[in-house]
């Protein structure tokens, strides 16, 4: 695209070439006639309307001019007018890669996000937590892409003869399909992942779990440029319940709600 814009550039400067040496070829055979003056030259360039190549005369206050000198401000004339003319065209040339930008999203993009946001566990022994998840989207097509996500939260326990955390660590393979609506972008996703619950029980015993579950639910984007979004999303995560070194907790489902940013190349 790039060489294809150089050499649209590179001809049209040689046309305008060609075109300037043109014009100012027939005037450089007046100026060598052996009666022209260094004043006639001046006076040519400056107005483009003095006689060349003839004796130098009184300026007469009538309308009426040779024919030679109007044709040779007639020359000038054309001559900027072909120069204003070739810089339209350069602006035009300049101006053909914006109005043919790729379509965002399209087939063959990548783009990465990150969000934050809260978790609501479904079991009743463990608290809301903050969540933080990193993305990579590979997209098929302008509406469907492949997601990669990894997102961890944090839940404290509660309403147990015991107290400590429980850290779930995640890695979940989705597909999402998006609308388009101009600046808004609504999707839905689902997908499959491993999920690890981490318990740290105080005073001192930790042990880990993991489990495969199943997540769905969608979101949407706002193109505040042309290749970033601000997101929105919502997704439910079932995942069966999990050990800790003192207690099996039933249910390790859990909703989420994030709001990030998304970046598209």
């Amino acid at each position: 695209m790039w060489f294809s814009q150089i050499a649209d550039v590179e001809f049209m400067l040689r046309v305008l070439v060609r075109m300037v040496l043109s014009d100012w070829r027939r005037m450089i055979v007046n100026l060598e006639a052996p009666s022209s003056s260094i004043i006639d030259v001046l006076q040519h360039v400056t107005h483009g309307a003095v006689v060349l190549g003839a004796p130098r005369r009184p300026k007469r206050t009538g309308a009426r001019q040779s024919h030679r000198g109007v044709a040779i401000a007639s020359g000038t004339r054309m001559t900027f007018c072909r120069i204003v003319l070739t810089c339209c065209l350069g602006l035009a040339v300049t101006a053909r890669p914006a109005l043919a930008q790729r379509h965002v999203p399209d087939a063959g993009m990548l783009a990465v996000g990150a969000s934050v946001g809260a978790t609501m566990p479904r079991d009743a022994s463990l608290q809301n937590g903050l969540e933080v998840v990193g993305q990579i989207d590979a997209y098929l097509t302008p509406r469907v892409s492949i997601r990669g996500q990894v997102g961890a939260t944090w839940w404290d326990i509660t309403g147990r003869g015991f107290t400590g955390t429980i850290k779930p660590l995640y890695f979940d393979g989705n597909l999402v399909y998006n609308w388009e609506g101009g600046v808004w972008h609504p999707y839905v996703t689902a997908g499959v992942g491993a999920y690890r619950f981490h318990s740290d029980i105080n005073p001192a015993l930790s042990g880990s779990d993991t489990k495969v579950g199943v997540n769905l639910g969608g979101g949407i984007e706002y193109f505040f440029t042309r290749r970033a979004t601000i997101t929105g999303e919502v997704l439910f995560h079932k995942v069966d319940g999990f050990a800790s070194p003192v207690a099996t907790f039933p249910d390790g489902s859990f909703w989420s709600f994030t709001l990030g940013a998304k970046k598209y190349f």
